[in-house]
């Protein structure tokens, strides 16, 4: 039972559910958010964190190539845990050999899933939305600014249900990335709007490049 409307205290403090729902709750009272999120002292960039973890987002509507539509949406799988650690110390881990850093160690996972109302996505379905993925992640990675420039973007599909299928989407650190982690050059937050921008940007392609009427 929750105190005086206070929904967001059915969820256990720093989780990302609680962070949504404050802000539904200071939303509901006229003010901004306020909650922090591992280590996020913004609250504004915390909850927009918190958001993309538990997929509080709209997915978009894309048509295939047979001229069915499904429903795509981003969700960033494992940021919490990553934040939890602390980009300090993971440094100290991998300086003193309990971690080992190399090229290849994924940074963040993020699934694609896509679903459709009422068919089953075949494996010519599959083939077709992992092209385009394939062609959002070589534009992000061209245009890449920032720890984007350190970056690399592999991805794999599995298969759920007959009518949804998730691609995982792995950032894999380059060893300039290493090299700036362990020297402390990158920050908690600049690590958050990072990734971040990864998210953004697929949808921005997608949006822009696979939407139907």
């Amino acid at each position: 039972m929750t105190v005086s409307g206070k929904s967001f205290l059915a969820y256990p403090s720093g989780t990302a559910e609680y962070v949504v729902a404050h802000r539904r709750y200071s939303k509901g009272r006229g003010r901004g958010p306020s909650a922090t999120f591992h280590g996020v002292s913004n609250p504004r960039l915390a909850l927009e964190i918190a958001k993309n973890i538990i997929g509080d987002k709209p997915p978009i509507s894309m048509v295939l190539n047979d001229g069915k539509r499904v429903w795509v949406s981003f969700h960033i799988e494992d940021m919490a845990s990553q934040y939890a650690m602390g980009l300090k110390k993971l440094g100290e881990a991998v300086l003193s050999g309990k971690m080992q850093m190399q090229e290849g160690n994924s940074l963040l996972v993020m699934s694609v899933r896509v679903r459709s109302d009422n068919f089953e996505i075949s494996d010519e379905h599959k083939r077709f939305i992992q092209d385009k993925l394939v062609q959002a992640i070589a534009e992000i990675a061209e245009k890449g600014r920032g720890l984007a420039t350190h970056l690399k973007i592999v991805s794999r599909a599995i298969n759920n249900q007959k009518d949804e299928v998730i691609f995982f989407v792995h950032v894999v650190q380059s060893q300039q990335l290493k090299a700036d982690m362990v020297s402390g050059m990158v920050s908690l937050r600049s690590m958050a709007r990072e990734e971040l921008n990864v998210v953004r940007k697929m949808q921005e392609h997608f949006q822009k490049n696979q939407t139907g009427n």
